[in-house]
Protein backbone atom coordinates (compact mmCIF):
# COMPACT_ATOMS: atom_id res chain seq x y z
CA UNK A 1 0.00 0.00 0.00
CA UNK A 2 0.86 3.67 0.25
CA UNK A 3 2.62 3.23 3.61
CA UNK A 4 4.75 0.29 2.38
CA UNK A 5 8.42 1.23 2.65
CA UNK A 6 10.58 0.62 -0.44
CA UNK A 7 13.48 -1.83 -0.29
CA UNK A 8 16.75 0.12 -0.53
CA UNK A 9 20.46 -0.70 -0.70
CA UNK A 10 23.50 1.57 -0.28
CA UNK A 11 24.46 3.29 -3.53
CA UNK A 12 27.92 1.68 -3.21
CA UNK A 13 26.49 -1.86 -3.42
CA UNK A 14 25.45 -2.32 -7.08
CA UNK A 15 27.86 -2.62 -9.99
CA UNK A 16 26.02 -0.84 -12.77
CA UNK A 17 26.58 -1.10 -16.51
CA UNK A 18 24.44 0.66 -19.06
CA UNK A 19 21.92 -2.19 -19.08
CA UNK A 20 22.46 -4.24 -15.91
CA UNK A 21 22.97 -3.89 -12.19
CA UNK A 22 24.60 -6.66 -10.17
CA UNK A 23 24.95 -6.98 -6.41
CA UNK A 24 26.89 -9.57 -4.46
CA UNK A 25 24.73 -11.16 -1.77
CA UNK A 26 26.33 -12.87 1.24
CA UNK A 27 25.58 -16.59 1.60
CA UNK A 28 24.26 -16.82 5.18
CA UNK A 29 25.47 -20.42 5.44
CA UNK A 30 29.09 -19.80 4.43
CA UNK A 31 31.16 -16.86 5.60
CA UNK A 32 33.10 -15.23 2.76
CA UNK A 33 30.91 -16.73 0.02
CA UNK A 34 28.86 -14.44 -2.20
CA UNK A 35 26.34 -14.87 -4.98
CA UNK A 36 26.22 -12.41 -7.86
CA UNK A 37 22.66 -11.39 -8.55
CA UNK A 38 21.13 -9.17 -11.20
CA UNK A 39 18.75 -6.64 -9.69
CA UNK A 40 16.35 -4.12 -11.16
CA UNK A 41 17.00 -0.74 -9.59
CA UNK A 42 14.62 2.13 -9.20
CA UNK A 43 15.80 5.70 -8.81
CA UNK A 44 18.76 6.70 -6.68
CA UNK A 45 17.67 8.58 -3.57
CA UNK A 46 20.73 10.22 -2.02
CA UNK A 47 23.02 7.49 -0.73
CA UNK A 48 20.67 4.62 -1.60
CA UNK A 49 19.03 2.96 -4.59
CA UNK A 50 15.49 1.69 -4.51
CA UNK A 51 15.41 -2.00 -5.48
CA UNK A 52 12.47 -2.96 -7.69
CA UNK A 53 13.31 -6.69 -7.87
CA UNK A 54 16.05 -9.25 -7.30
CA UNK A 55 16.53 -8.91 -3.51
CA UNK A 56 14.56 -9.64 -0.38
CA UNK A 57 14.50 -7.61 2.81
CA UNK A 58 17.21 -8.67 5.24
CA UNK A 59 19.63 -10.12 2.65
CA UNK A 60 23.18 -8.87 3.20
CA UNK A 61 24.77 -7.17 0.19
CA UNK A 62 28.43 -6.31 -0.29
CA UNK A 63 28.78 -2.54 0.01
CA UNK A 64 32.57 -2.25 -0.34
CA UNK A 65 34.73 -4.61 -2.38
CA UNK A 66 32.07 -5.79 -4.83
CA UNK A 67 34.27 -4.72 -7.73
CA UNK A 68 37.15 -6.83 -6.37
CA UNK A 69 34.89 -9.87 -6.13
CA UNK A 70 33.64 -9.21 -9.64
CA UNK A 71 37.18 -8.69 -10.96
CA UNK A 72 38.33 -11.98 -9.48
CA UNK A 73 35.44 -13.76 -11.15
CA UNK A 74 36.19 -12.13 -14.51
CA UNK A 75 39.84 -13.16 -14.33
CA UNK A 76 38.68 -16.71 -13.67
CA UNK A 77 36.30 -16.46 -16.66
CA UNK A 78 33.35 -17.04 -14.31
CA UNK A 79 29.99 -15.29 -14.26
CA UNK A 80 30.36 -11.63 -13.35
CA UNK A 81 28.87 -8.24 -14.08
CA UNK A 82 30.69 -8.01 -17.42
CA UNK A 83 30.36 -11.72 -18.26
CA UNK A 84 26.87 -12.90 -17.25
CA UNK A 85 26.28 -16.53 -16.36
CA UNK A 86 25.69 -19.02 -19.12
CA UNK A 87 24.66 -22.66 -18.96
CA UNK A 88 28.24 -23.97 -18.84
CA UNK A 89 29.69 -21.64 -16.21
CA UNK A 90 30.14 -22.76 -12.61
CA UNK A 91 28.28 -20.71 -9.97
CA UNK A 92 29.98 -17.70 -8.46
CA UNK A 93 31.25 -18.14 -4.96
CA UNK A 94 34.29 -18.46 -2.75
CA UNK A 95 37.03 -18.68 -5.34
CA UNK A 96 39.52 -20.33 -2.98
CA UNK A 97 37.11 -23.16 -2.26
CA UNK A 98 36.20 -23.66 -5.89
CA UNK A 99 39.55 -23.01 -7.58
CA UNK A 100 40.76 -25.79 -9.83
CA UNK A 101 43.70 -27.65 -8.26
CA UNK A 102 45.80 -27.26 -11.38
CA UNK A 103 45.74 -24.12 -13.47
CA UNK A 104 47.62 -23.76 -16.72
CA UNK A 105 49.95 -20.76 -16.68
CA UNK A 106 48.69 -18.13 -19.09
CA UNK A 107 49.68 -14.63 -20.06
CA UNK A 108 47.99 -11.63 -18.49
CA UNK A 109 44.83 -10.40 -20.22
CA UNK A 110 43.04 -8.71 -17.29
CA UNK A 111 44.07 -6.07 -14.78
CA UNK A 112 44.92 -7.52 -11.34
CA UNK A 113 43.41 -4.46 -9.62
CA UNK A 114 40.05 -3.83 -11.32
CA UNK A 115 39.75 -6.84 -13.63
CA UNK A 116 39.25 -4.93 -16.88
CA UNK A 117 40.95 -5.92 -20.13
CA UNK A 118 44.55 -4.69 -20.03
CA UNK A 119 45.89 -1.78 -22.05
CA UNK A 120 49.45 -2.83 -22.98
CA UNK A 121 50.55 0.82 -22.80
CA UNK A 122 49.69 0.94 -19.05
CA UNK A 123 52.03 -1.08 -16.86
CA UNK A 124 54.41 -1.17 -13.91
CA UNK A 125 57.68 -3.06 -13.71
CA UNK A 126 58.29 -4.77 -10.38
CA UNK A 127 61.15 -7.13 -9.52
CA UNK A 128 61.77 -7.95 -13.18
CA UNK A 129 58.08 -8.52 -13.94
CA UNK A 130 55.85 -6.33 -16.08
CA UNK A 131 52.24 -6.07 -14.90
CA UNK A 132 49.63 -4.45 -17.15
CA UNK A 133 46.56 -2.46 -16.08
CA UNK A 134 43.17 -1.56 -17.52
CA UNK A 135 43.37 2.14 -16.62
CA UNK A 136 45.89 4.65 -15.24
CA UNK A 137 44.22 4.57 -11.81
CA UNK A 138 45.19 0.93 -11.20
CA UNK A 139 48.95 1.53 -11.16
CA UNK A 140 49.04 3.23 -7.75
CA UNK A 141 47.03 0.56 -5.84
CA UNK A 142 49.23 -2.13 -7.41
CA UNK A 143 52.45 -0.36 -6.39
CA UNK A 144 51.17 0.04 -2.81
CA UNK A 145 50.82 -3.75 -2.43
CA UNK A 146 52.44 -5.52 -5.42
CA UNK A 147 53.06 -8.83 -3.66
CA UNK A 148 49.35 -9.29 -2.92
CA UNK A 149 48.40 -8.65 -6.55
CA UNK A 150 51.18 -10.90 -7.87
CA UNK A 151 50.09 -13.69 -5.50
CA UNK A 152 46.51 -13.25 -6.74
CA UNK A 153 47.72 -13.51 -10.34
CA UNK A 154 49.72 -16.69 -9.57
CA UNK A 155 46.69 -18.23 -7.83
CA UNK A 156 44.73 -17.59 -11.02
CA UNK A 157 47.42 -19.18 -13.21
CA UNK A 158 48.55 -15.85 -14.69
CA UNK A 159 52.26 -15.25 -15.18
CA UNK A 160 53.42 -11.63 -15.58
CA UNK A 161 55.79 -10.97 -18.47
CA UNK A 162 59.47 -10.50 -17.80
CA UNK A 163 60.62 -6.89 -18.14
CA UNK A 164 62.23 -6.59 -21.59
CA UNK A 165 65.90 -5.68 -21.64
CA UNK A 166 69.31 -6.98 -20.58
CA UNK A 167 68.00 -8.54 -17.34
CA UNK A 168 65.58 -10.74 -19.29
CA UNK A 169 66.69 -14.33 -19.76
CA UNK A 170 64.08 -15.18 -22.39
CA UNK A 171 63.92 -13.52 -25.79
CA UNK A 172 60.93 -13.17 -28.10
CA UNK A 173 60.54 -16.01 -30.58
CA UNK A 174 61.22 -13.65 -33.51
CA UNK A 175 64.35 -12.04 -32.04
CA UNK A 176 67.39 -11.83 -34.29
CA UNK A 177 70.79 -13.01 -33.18
CA UNK A 178 73.46 -10.37 -32.54
CA UNK A 179 75.15 -11.39 -35.85
CA UNK A 180 71.92 -10.73 -37.79
CA UNK A 181 71.43 -7.31 -36.10
CA UNK A 182 74.96 -6.15 -36.96
CA UNK A 183 74.48 -6.76 -40.70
Amino acid sequence: GADERPLVIPASAPLVTGTRAVVYVADPGQRGRFEGRTVRLGPRAGDVYIVREGLSEGEQVVTRGAFKIDSSLQIEARPSMMQPADADAPPAGNREAEAAPTAAVRSQTHCPVMGGEVDRQLYADYKGQRVFFCCPGCREPFLKDPETYLAKMRTEGVQPEAVPGPSTAAAPAMAQSSEERSR
